[in-house]
């Protein structure tokens, strides 16, 4: 007569598990995003109703974080970011900024690394991106990458700081979509630190080595069964 084993069962659910962790461990990225939201707008640009933007903040590694600025509209007016300090943030520490890039709104025109500089009416930013000229090479998206060049970041929370975290260099167009040979009713600067959520879009992720020191505690238990 052919005997159970309890212990065959278990092995045979245990081994895909193991599997199964052990595939999701492999990716390098992160799921860790929050929002902000470009919301204050300085004098020049108050009377327009924000928001002017977004700022994506996706923590990819430790030391490393994707920043992506999106212009927004209010219904009636589109906005658009350009010129000398186009767009700033304050990161929590000390950061490069390489894999500078975005959208266009025209054409023509070109980003580069501002470095550190003041964005009128919201102080100093560590890490500033300048656009070429004005309105006519304005951009709708601005894009780059922080890299810390000392410590980690525990959370995409944890990359921004002060008292703005995020700030840019805001055209405000008479309609939507803008018009170039319209050019700008009004310029000025928006700032943001206030709204700092969670993206919806993108669930949570352990982190690769979380799941591969569970996948090998796993197997060690597998692998007991199957000597049973």
């Amino acid at each position: 007569m052919m005997r159970f084993s309890p212990a065959r069962p278990v092995k045979f659910l245990l081994v895909p598990a193991v599997l199964a962790l052990l595939s999701l461990s492999a990716p390098t990225a992160w799921a860790d995003t929050i929002t902000i939201s470009l919301d204050t707008g300085n004098s020049a640009i108050s009377g327009f109703t924000g928001p002017y933007g977004e700022v994506t903040v996706d923590r990819t590694t430790a030391t490393t974080a994707d920043i992506t600025f999106t212009a927004l509209d209010n219904g009636t007016n589109q906005f658009l970011f350009g010129a000398v300090g186009a767009v700033g943030v304050n990161v929590n520490g000390t950061a490069t900024t390489s894999n500078i890039g975005g959208t266009q709104a025209f054409s023509g025109g070109s980003l580069s690394d501002g470095g550190a500089a003041n964005l009128d009416g919201f102080g100093g930013f560590s890490n500033t991106i300048d656009a070429f000229d004005g309105y006519t090479h304005a951009w709708t998206e601005i894009t780059f990458t922080l890299t810390l060049t000392s410590g980690s970041w525990a959370s995409a929370s944890d990359v921004l700081t002060g008292n703005q975290f995020v700030a840019a260099h805001i055209f405000v167009c008479g309609s939507i979509p803008c018009v170039k040979d319209d050019g700008a009713l009004a310029t000025g600067f928006a700032g943001g630190n206030s709204t700092e959520t969670p993206n919806p879009d993108v669930p949570p992720v352990p982190e690769p080595g979380t799941l591969l020191l569970l996948g090998t505690g796993l197997v060690a238990v597998a692998r007991r069964f199957r000597r049973a």
